[in-house]
């Protein structure tokens, strides 16, 4: 038994030991290397593909024949093989697995990628339009408070410029490919869900993209209203599956891009004594009172008051909350979203006045809900939801928050102190020499906007009668106002005398009260259509026909409160061969009242090829991947003419002082006369367009890119006839006049790669150029052809050239007269362009760009590296001039005008090479005052527009309140710019509210 005993155990030691060998060997064998191919769709060596174990301990990068290698790979891990613009490729690795041919498939999310487009969507692939798209991801980059502020350099052939950031009023003005026409109305017709509706009011949380479109294929189904390009929002909808609900919380630090300094009260006394004695007054001030403005002596008879000091902040908060929900099952989808933004000013001394403030402060309140109903396998609906309340709260119901502005350059540092040294408000000649008194004990107002808008429809599918059939009717209502509650009061103001006593210069009254509703809007949209679809074999084909009516009712005198209405039928049919050969055909039938009986009615067509190089079985190359050449051509029209309704009739108005007989004419009276002759022929502008362009995709789809050039012919101008005799006496006569040319060319491209299995990049850009030509326009005779403005931009400057400043008498001597006045050294010098020996209006001459760039551009990189994410992009202008002869910028006027710094470098016999004329205090034989090129700046600029830095936190931590994901981050806006021009911002050159920079700090968090 023992010797069994013992023969036991020792078999059992020997089977543990092996035991123990064999899982040793079984562990060993677990970790291996591995050897890949990595092939795109066509069998060619994938590049630069990333491949990686899914514990990311082993990875590698496919070398040029798409090989790669992966040590220390355990069995039972997953292999991953990634590349732009294709799927991804995962498999588990078993322990029989050692060389892997992995065939990646292309994305089809690519292919299937839509384009949303006039009354509908279309595949991307299959747009012959020229079209640019810009999703809700971009925008949202943008810390701004309002949309069109996030557009700027993000779509090519968009150009926006920002002309003031005063809460609630910082829209930018936009042109789609320039300007086209020197008509009242330039810009494009901005469209949201397809209903004419304001942008301004909008949040860049409750939009799914923004899609621009900019040839005539595209605008044509718009018709009289799609000339100026067309801009379509598309918010956001539901999507079938679990509710997500996501919240994000903004805190942002808006401060000026730019502000101008005004001289102190010594310089302004040095500055009005020079400028006195240079008109040959006398001096205004001693000695002895200019050292007392410049050491202080008396802070009450010689005080100096920077009055923006005192009137504004440094900065301004700006905060924005927001909640979406969407979700939704087969039945029911839905998307509701609620936003507030809160948006303070640059006012101080806000709390002045124990019972209301007199800072500017906007706060909006948005709603949206978008339902889609499944009511059967025929019919669909949707209810479409929007309310926005506007509240804008201000000082000053006298005038605007402009005005505020205006006071602070009126208001002289010199003129009189703050307050008085018993405590009253000091004045000088007005209450306007007073900012701060203005600002702060004149009363306020409370503005609020109110807009509610919605959109029911029902659709039917009949594919189950004919295969692609369907029927829709779209119902909008929309109502918007604004209603205003001034509150105005006037202040005891009193002139401090230098005997000690005072002088009342206004007086107290009680806060008064008045309203006014303001705005008052309704609209009414009617829409009808039927839509078809449908594939035979390599044949695919699509057509609409839609139906529109539109009344449009606002608040105003007789002639515009009358209904403004349009009727309009809309065709397109599309035809796509095998994906390979591509034609559009999109027409526009469209009425408006606006015009006489018979000729209210246009028909706009618009055809468009496209072909897609790439499909055809002799493109064989493994650098383009996809290839398509467009061209379009087509009519579309701008019925939004002269500023006025009805141009057509005739008014006549009240007249008094009736003169008769000749040459001495006598009588006088009351009576009527001719305000506008009407023009029973007058019509649309009709602009013919040619477009043509390239969409590529080279290098394994990593690099996209898209050109377009075009050519726009605007006709139908309406202009008023200069060439009637000066013995007419009428008001001018308008007809259908002008002609104005436009071409240019734009392009967009971008670059995703990855580096490495942690870091994906971008890098991209964009570029339009846009310039115009005056062909037609009815001009009096001109001496020279240089004076004429046909042949020229639309806004072309005239004025004189400067030659620089009059150094001596013996220069002024030997050079022409100008304008017939006395002229000194340091004033400006001008060309004779005639040749004539005299300086006059024959020698104004086409100088400088306009105030709207022709060329507009970015660019734009970013990376994603692990849970960090950056993005930044860069924005310029060029082909634009700034002037800077404006009258917040030219001093005095008879001391209404404090003199900006700038002037410190003005002419004197001392500084003859002075960057400003010699100064003046009332402007005699305004030489120096005239357009000239003196005065024009370089407006180009390059501006860091956006930066965001954002960081996703780990899905382990978030699940702790049971998040999905949380994401904080930092953006910013107008961050940083390059210029030419002095004082101001480059987009705001009016020296009054002037542009933000907004640095925000966010979260994000889903749940």
């Amino acid at each position: 038994m023992k010797t069994l005993s013992h023969t036991t155990g020792k078999l059992m030691r020997l089977t543990w030991i092996g035991m123990l060998l064999l899982i040793t060997g079984i562990a060993q064998a677990q970790v291996k290397t591995i050897q890949g191919l990595v092939l795109d769709e066509t069998d060619q060596p994938l590049t630069g593909a990333t491949v990686y174990t899914s514990d990311k301990k082993s990875s590698a990068i496919t070398d040029l024949d798409g090989l790669f290698k992966l040590t220390n790979v355990n069995v039972g891990d997953t292999l991953v093989v990634s590349y732009v613009s294709y799927q991804t490729f995962k498999q588990v690795i078993k322990s029989s697995d050692n060389f892997f041919r992995v065939a990646l498939a292309p994305d089809e999310r690519m292919l299937d990628e839509v384009v949303i487009v006039g009354y509908g969507q279309q595949k991307k692939a299959s747009v012959v339009g020229a079209i640019a798209q810009v999703s809700t991801k971009e925008l949202t980059q943008s810390p701004v408070s309002n949309v069109s502020n996030a557009l700027a350099g993000r779509l090519p052939g968009m150009i926006t410029v920002q002309r003031s950031g005063e809460p609630g009023s910082d829209m930018a003005n936009m042109y789609i490919r320039g300007i086209s026409t020197f008509g009242s109305n330039q810009s494009p017709l901005i469209l949201v869900d397809g209903v004419d509706r304001d942008i301004r009011m909008m949040d860049v949380s409750e939009i799914e993209s923004i899609s621009i479109l900019k040839d005539a294929s595209a605008t044509a189904v718009y018709g009289v209203r799609g000339a100026n390009g067309v801009v379509l929002v598309t918010t956001k909808r539901g999507k079938v599956g679990k509710a997500t609900v996501t919240f994000s919380a903004d805190a942002g630090i808006q401060s000026p891009t730019s502000m101008p300094e005004m001289v102190d009260s010594y310089n302004m006394a040095v500055l009005v004594n020079e400028a006195l004695v240079n008109d040959g007054m006398s001096p205004k001030y001693t000695q002895e009172q200019i050292n007392a403005f410049r050491y202080g002596t008396n802070e009450f008879l010689y005080p100096n008051v920077d009055w923006a000091e005192e009137c504004l902040k440094k900065s301004a908060l700006m905060q924005q909350y927001n909640v979406n929900i969407t979700g939704g099952s087969e039945k029911v989808k839905y998307f509701v979203g609620a936003n507030i933004l809160m948006q303070g000013g640059l006012f101080k001394h806000g709390n002045y006045n124990e019972n209301y403030s007199t800072n500017v402060k906007y706060t909006k309140y948005n709603f949206r809900s978008n339902l889609d109903f499944q009511l059967s396998s025929i019919f669909s609906a949707k209810l479409n939801l929007a309310g926005v309340i506007g509240d804008k709260h201000r000082p000053s119901p006298g005038g605007d928050v402009n005005t505020i502005f205006d006071r602070i350059k009126i208001a002289n540092p010199d003129i009189s102190p703050i307050r008085n040294p018993d405590g009253s408000w000091g004045v000088f000649e007005t209450t306007s020499l007073n900012a701060l008194a203005y600002l702060t004990d004149t009363g306020y107002a409370d503005e609020k906007e109110t807009a509610v808008q919605a959109t029911v429809g029902m659709k039917a599918d009949l594919s189950k009668l004919v295969k692609g059939l369907s029927v829709n009717v779209d119902f909008s209502f929309d109502f918007n106002n604004v209603y205003v509650k001034k509150y105005g009061k006037t202040s005891d103001m009193f002139l401090f005398n230098s005997d000690g006593s005072y002088t009342h210069k206004a007086f107290a009254s009680a806060l008064g009260f008045g309203d006014e509703l303001s705005v008052y809007n309704s609209q009414y949209v009617f829409e009808p259509s039927i839509n078809y679809n449908n594939t035979f074999g390599d044949h695919e084909v699509s057509g609409l026909v839609l139906f529109n009516a539109q009344e449009y009712v606002k608040k105003g005198d007789a002639l515009t409160r009358l209904p403004y209405r349009r009727l309009g039928l809309v065709g397109r049919a599309t035809y796509s061969y095998k994906n390979k050969y591509l034609g559009e055909v999109n027409i526009g039938y469209n009425g408006s009242e606006n015009f006489a009986p018979g000729h209210r009615f246009g028909f706009f067509p618009a055809f468009s090829l496209g072909w897609v190089v790439s499909e055809e079985s002799f493109f064989n190359t493994s650098v383009v991947d996809y290839l398509k050449l467009r061209a379009s051509y087509g009519l579309v029209g701008n019925d939004q003419i002269g500023g006025d309704r009805f141009l057509y009739l005739s008014l006549w108005q009240s007249a008094d002082d009736g003169q008769f007989g000749y040459p001495n004419p006598t009588g006088g009276g009351g009576g009527v006369n001719e305000k506008r002759t009407g023009n029973e022929s007058l019509t649309w502008e009709k602009a013919k367009k040619f477009n043509f362009g390239v969409d590529t995709r080279l290098f394994r789809s990593q690099l996209e890119l898209t050109a377009d050039v075009f050519y726009e012919r605007r006709s139908n101008i309406l202009t008023n006839v200069d060439i009637v005799p000066g013995t007419y006496g009428g008001p001018a006569i308008q007809a259908n006049a002008g002609i104005v040319e436009n071409k240019g060319l734009e392009f967009d491209a971008t670059w995703r790669g990855r580096i490495g299995k942690d870091i994906e990049y971008f890098v991209g850009g964009n570029y339009s150029f846009a310039r115009n030509k005056i062909i037609e326009k009815p001009e009096s005779p001109q001496a020279y052809d240089y004076l004429y403005a046909t042949g020229r931009r639309v806004g072309q400057p005239f004025g004189y050239v400067a030659l620089g400043l009059f150094q001596s008498e013996e220069e002024i001597l030997e050079s022409p007269s100008q304008f017939g006045v006395p002229l000194y050294p340091g004033d400006i010098k001008y060309m004779d362009v005639n040749g004539d020996g005299v300086i006059d209006t024959n020698d104004r001459y086409p100088i400088g760009f306009t105030d709207v760039p022709e060329m507009f551009y970015s660019f734009k990189f970013g990376f994603n590296y692990k849970r960090f994410d950056f993005s930044c992009l860069f924005q310029g202008a060029a082909n634009v001039t700034y002037n800077f002869q404006t009258s917040t910028n030219i001093p005095f006027n008879n001391e209404r005008s404090t003199p900006i710094v700038q002037w410190l470098d003005r002419w004197t016999p001392e500084n003859r090479d002075a960057s400003l004329p010699r100064i003046s205090y009332s402007r005699p034989g305004n030489n120096n005052y005239q357009t000239n090129t003196f005065w024009q700046n370089n407006g180009n600029y390059l501006r860091l527009k956006n930066l965001e830095v954002g960081y996703r936190l780990p899905e382990n931590w978030v699940s702790v309140i049971g998040a999905e994901n949380a994401r904080f981050y930092v953006n910013g806006t107008n961050l940083l710019t390059w210029d030419h021009v002095p004082v101001y911002d480059p987009e705001n050159t009016n020296a009054r509210y002037p542009l933000m920079r907004v640095i925000n700090f966010g979260v994000k968090v889903t749940f």
